[in-house]
């Protein structure tokens, strides 16, 4: 390869000729001593080289250099080729026999066209130094993930982290308003080099490497300061593509890039691989050179679930009252039952895990194929949830203070929610014990459930281990006690005092006429119906003496009763209150002591609830008669009946 000088057509192919002006090649040596100085220092390994080799001597001879009418001119060509007479300021230097490479000297300024990618005109870019923080909503960031120019270890999915990198200028400045983004590619073995440019994509909302929004913080505001060693040009904050115009010139020095910070989140980056990150023209050109490419490797933790054991004294930190031994499923749990439950999680994978929160879920299917619920949490607890979190004798992410389980070294923390936060970490191969507070609210009667845990910070479904079983409980079967019984004469119930005494299966009301008599039974309701239960009571037949003569009814009724009284024109009237004061719909008719109804001979509802009732509930039912002088003497007798209906 060679390089020859030419002038007026002729061939000077060992020596430089013409007449040069003094002025002219001052000019010219200062310019090209400055040139050589700044790429030597910067990146001489990167431009000189392929300068230089066509700078040398090639097989065609040293080159020539000759002044002509229209100024200098440099030949790049090979062979006996003549090269192309242009401006004295004009060079065509020639580094490859397939490809031309052009330098253009003017005001002491560069610019190298290779091929058809033209580069940035004068200013060189090289993407220098880099390091990676721990996110916070501040747009200074505190704790470094690694060391300076290091790899990221273990970016679980879901994490977020920052990252500085710091982008140093050659050649020339880099002028404020310029506009750049930030891509990524998969490492795949090798280098982040040797990856092909058309690898990498933006970080973008809908891909695996994502931006994150730091409320407290402005998009694209200028950093305060510096955090690596090599940056002087405070640069801007981004949370996502393309960066704000560059508010600060980036000077030339070694130590004077420009620094960007970067939010960006692991939006499902495939586990176990590397990722290399780039800076890059808005455009998406390339800088010139990337002396470091930031490096960060995907992290998927492997937690499971081993043994665990459930415990009825939920009143003691260290409950102590097991339901049943270790992996076996207790029996018969009752409604509204509080128990705690000590699982051991064992992380599989040997990372560390910060900041972990474990929650359960329940389904009636033992590998959660479908129906899978959460615990509901304590404020939402309702007479209808199955399963809710329960307040023990600890605190919500207190830690436990002795470990319970065969299987377990590390203790873990209390859970009383599924979704507050923790800053507990989960430490690496570790057996970690966990207890939850649960309490059965409205589960099925004579079912089995079975429990998991998620870590709910990363959204990590825990799987029983190999060889384990879920932990499981199994509810009582269908259970309904009705009971009913006598109330003492004197008692005072539902705005009355009774004036006589019952027992379950007789309300005797002697009483002169005229008169009244006021009696009372207590009706008890013992169910694990998960949707309650309702009573209604019947009569059947009115209340009649033998010779055919009846009491008369009351003026209200079931739908709609009224205040106690004997009808005009009748001479008696026998009637019933109910103690429950809201029925099915929410109706409260009878909320109000005086409200009393006729007894009917169809079914008419005297009580509901719409849950299990496990800790008993009653209600007392008030009868009463009233007569007047014009009611004949007698016996008077009538049957009462009374049916339950629990829903399961």
């Amino acid at each position: 390869m060679g390089i020859r000088f030419f002038k007026d057509g002729k061939n000077f192919p060992h020596s430089l000729r013409g007449a040069i002006s003094s002025r002219a090649l001052l000019i010219f040596a200062i310019s090209f001593f400055i040139f050589i100085i700044i790429l030597f220092g910067i990146f001489s390994w990167y431009l000189l080289s392929p300068v230089s080799a066509a700078m040398a001597a090639g097989p065609n001879g040293p080159s020539a250099m000759s002044s002509g009418p229209n100024g200098w001119r440099l030949d790049g060509g090979f062979g006996d080729e003549a090269g192309e007479e242009i401006d004295s300021a004009n060079f065509k230097i020639a580094t490859d026999p397939e490809q031309t490479v052009r330098g253009r000297a003017a005001s002491a300024s560069y610019q190298i066209i290779s091929g058809s990618a033209l580069l940035p005109p004068a200013t060189k870019l090289a993407e220098r130094t880099y390091r990676f923080y721990e996110n916070i909503d501040a747009i200074t960031p505190l704790v470094p993930r690694a060391a300076e120019n290091e790899p990221l270890q273990n970016v679980f999915t879901g994490a977020i982290v920052r990252l500085r990198i710091a982008v140093m200028a050659a050649i020339f400045p880099l002028p404020q308003g310029k506009i750049f983004k930030l891509q990524f590619a998969p490492k795949n073995g090798g280098t982040c080099a040797a990856i092909p440019s058309g690898n990498f994509v933006d970080v973008s909302d809908s891909a695996i490497w994502r931006g994150f929004d730091n409320p407290s913080v402005a998009d694209g505001a200028q950093l305060p300061g510096a955090l690596l060693s090599t940056s002087a040009a405070r640069e801007t904050y981004e949370e996502q593509n393309n960066t704000a115009p560059t508010p600060a010139v980036i000077p030339l020095g070694l130590r004077c890039a420009g620094e960007w910070d970067w939010v960006i989140q692991n939006n499902g980056a495939v586990a176990g691989q590397n990722y290399c990150f780039r800076m890059v023209w808005a455009s998406g050109a390339p800088l010139d050179i990337y002396l470091v490419y930031p490096e960060a490797r995907a992290a998927a933790p492997r937690l499971e679930s081993t043994n665990w054991r459930w415990y009825d004294d939920e009143e003691k930190e260290t409950p102590t009252a097991a339901l049943a031994g270790e992996n076996i499923t207790p029996q018969n749990l009752n409604n509204e039952n509080i128990i705690k439950l000590r699982l051991g999680i064992h992380e599989a994978a040997s990372l560390t895990m910060p900041n972990t929160k474990i929650a359960l879920e329940y389904s009636e299917i033992s590998d959660f194929s479908g129906d899978v619920y959460a615990v509901t949490e304590i404020s939402d607890c309702a007479a209808s949830s199955t399963f809710c979190y329960a307040d023990g004798a600890d605190r919500d992410n207190d830690p436990i203070q002795n470990r319970l389980l065969s299987d377990t070294n590390v203790s873990g923390a209390h859970n009383e929610s599924g979704i507050s936060s923790s800053t507990f970490s989960l430490p690496a191969g570790k057996f970690t014990e966990f207890e939850f507070t649960v309490k059965s609210v409205a589960p099925a009667p004579d079912t089995t459930y079975f429990f998991r845990a998620r870590e709910i910070s990363r959204n990590l479904i825990i799987p029983a281990a190999a060889g384990k079983n879920p932990p499981s409980v199994t509810t009582r079967g269908t259970k309904l006690i009705f009971t009913i019984s006598g109330v003492a004469a004197g008692m005072a119930t539902e705005g009355i005092i009774t004036t006589v005494s019952t027992t379950p299966t007789a309300v005797p009301m002697n009483l002169p006429a005229p008169g009244e008599s006021v009696a009372a039974l207590r009706l008890g309701v013992e169910t694990n119906a998960a949707n309650g239960y309702q009573i209604f009571v019947f009569a059947r037949s009115p209340l009649a003496a033998a010779d055919g003569s009846i009491i008369g009814d009351t003026r209200g009724t079931n739908e709609a009763p009224a205040g106690w009284g004997i009808p005009a024109g009748e001479a008696s009237a026998f009637g019933y209150h109910s103690g429950d004061d809201v029925l099915s719909g929410g109706s409260v008719r009878f909320a109000p002591d005086d409200t009393y109804a006729r007894f009917a001979s169809r079914p008419e509802e005297i009580a509901y609830k719409g849950a299990p009732a496990m800790s008993g509930e009653y209600l007392d039912f008030i009868f009463r008669l009233g007569t007047t002088a014009g009611q004949p003497a007698g016996e008077y007798g009538s049957a009462i009946g009374y049916i339950i209906v629990p829903t399961f």
